[in-house]
């Protein structure tokens, strides 16, 4: 491996006033970690993700790698262990969400996901085969999928919520059953009961406020206050405060209630390390809240470099003259106020330690300017696509104009036609009514000659008659 890859430094503070040393320094990525994630179940097991598009298991007690997480096609956005830590949902900026076993590395299932520009998150709803995303579609809807394991290609559910352009952080009390979507840049939480059987899914109610969140931290549940029936404590990050929000459970009576307070989470480990890279499995250890959680005193924990560990780079001598006296000075505790190392090398360890923070710091800031820039083109394509479906409409309506005036003229011209033809029938129907008449008339006359000759006729031979009767006389 390259030496200039960037160490891994986890520093433990031993109170207040106290220079900050790392107990143990773990050497592997060779560009910048960009965010850590402990292991829900195993003694001492970080999840490290890193700009080199890897993700490393360590034992941080012996300060070596356990196993290493890879096939990404960019950078990683999200990660979430299953409920026992044997699986490890990832999303990344090549929008495809994958589940790898944390063990062995190897990737079990993958499948293309949200198919918009902006990151994506995930979260292990509990203990069952089911996980949670939140990401964009092509026209920028913020979306919600929900898939199992089992059936990995399909969604469970599948829902378009809004169109606002913050990140969806989402959050999963497996206590109450509770899926807790927080808006970044927005002051919107919504909140929904998750079930086993269709619909999967109910939305309760929302959280509203006008104050942006940055980030958001949730308050362990051994920590709320459950005699005033707080279900969830969540601290949110703004620009200048942190604001707590409780999530309460309209109730009057002050009795302990059981129904919506089962045993949670203690927070100490139910596995080693070694158990657990041993194969060994175990949900997380619980106990009622019923009087409160009495945690386990934390047990001391030798650092040990061991032959994994990696010295940094020769230009930095003064890093690694601290990290080494650290490690070796460190007795076995959590409190660094055990470690007897001399004030010169502890101003310089507290010099590199905020440096090596201003440059993470900085790189944050580089990686988040380069997704705003993929934003800011994204939106510009989008309204390139705007504008020229705004120009080929227009287009289309000066056509349909075009026509309609054109069937106007066709329809007047018709109309002018058809009042024509009417007027030439109109007129066809009285010339014949007049002939008719003139016939009609003809005939009549005629009649009246014919009858004034039979009534001469008849008059001659009666004169006729009279004549003869005289002559006989």
């Amino acid at each position: 491996m390259s030496d200039r890859r960037a160490p891994l430094p986890l520093l433990i503070a031993g109170g207040a006033g106290a220079q900050h040393t790392p107990l143990s320094t773990l050497n592997g990525h060779a560009k910048k970690v960009m965010f850590l994630q402990f292991h829900p179940v195993a003694d001492n097991v970080l999840a490290s993700v890193s700009a080199d598009l890897t993700i490393k298991i360590w034992d941080i007690e012996k300060g070596k790698q356990r196993s290493e997480l890879t096939g990404f096609g960019d950078l990683v956005q999200a990660i979430s262990f299953s409920a026992t830590g044997d699986q490890l949902a990832v999303t990344s900026k090549d929008k495809k969400l994958r589940i790898f076993d944390v063990r062995s590395g190897k990737i079990t299932h993958e499948v293309a996901n949200h198919e918009g520009v902006k990151n994506q998150r995930v979260v292990w709803l509990g203990n069952t085969a089911r996980v949670a995303t939140t990401g964009f579609s092509k026209t920028s809807d913020r979306q919600l999928y929900v898939r199992d394991i089992n059936n990995f290609n399909d969604h469970l559910v599948s829902e378009n919520i809004d169109t606002s352009s913050g990140v969806l952080m989402p959050f999963y009390d497996e206590d109450s059953k509770m899926l807790y979507l927080a808006g970044k840049g927005d002051g919107n939480i919504r909140y929904y009961e998750m079930t086993d059987e269709k619909p999967w899914q109910f939305l309760l109610s929302q959280y509203t406020s006008t104050d942006p969140q940055r980030g958001m931290g949730w308050l362990p549940k051994r920590g709320v206050n459950f005699s005033q029936c707080e279900i969830a404590r969540v601290y949110k990050l703004t620009n200048n405060v942190i604001e707590p929000i409780s999530f309460l459970v309209p109730r009057k009576s002050d009795s302990f209630q059981d129904d919506i307070f089962p045993d949670a989470i203690t927070g100490d480990p139910a596995l080693t390390a070694d158990e657990f890279f041993d194969g060994k499995s175990s949900l997380p250890n619980r106990a009622s809240l019923n009087g409160g959680i009495q945690t386990s005193v934390r047990r001391e924990v030798n650092y040990t470099p061991g032959a994994a560990e990696e010295k940094p780079a020769a230009a930095e001598p003064a890093r690694t003259s601290v990290a080494t006296k650290a490690s070796s000075t460190t007795t076995s505790s959590w409190s660094s106020s055990r470690s007897t190392v001399s004030s010169a090398p502890a101003a310089a360890a507290a010099s590199s330690a905020e440096l090596e923070e201003l440059k993470r710091a900085n790189e944050q800031l580089k990686t988040e300017n380069a997704d705003l820039k993929a934003q800011v083109s994204a939106l510009k394509s989008e309204v390139a696509q705007l504008q020229s479906g705004h120009a080929q409409a227009a287009k289309d309506l000066e056509a349909a104009n075009a026509r309609a005036e054109q069937l106007a003229a066709a329809n007047a011209e018709l109309e002018a036609k058809v009042q024509e033809l009417e007027q030439h029938q109109h007129q066809h129907h009285h010339h014949h009514h007049e002939e008719a008449a003139g016939d009609a008339e003809v005939q009549a006359t005629e009649d009246y000659d014919v009858v004034d000759a039979a009534e001469a006729e008849q008059s001659d031979e009666r004169t006729h008659e009279a004549a003869g009767e005289e002559q006989d006389e």
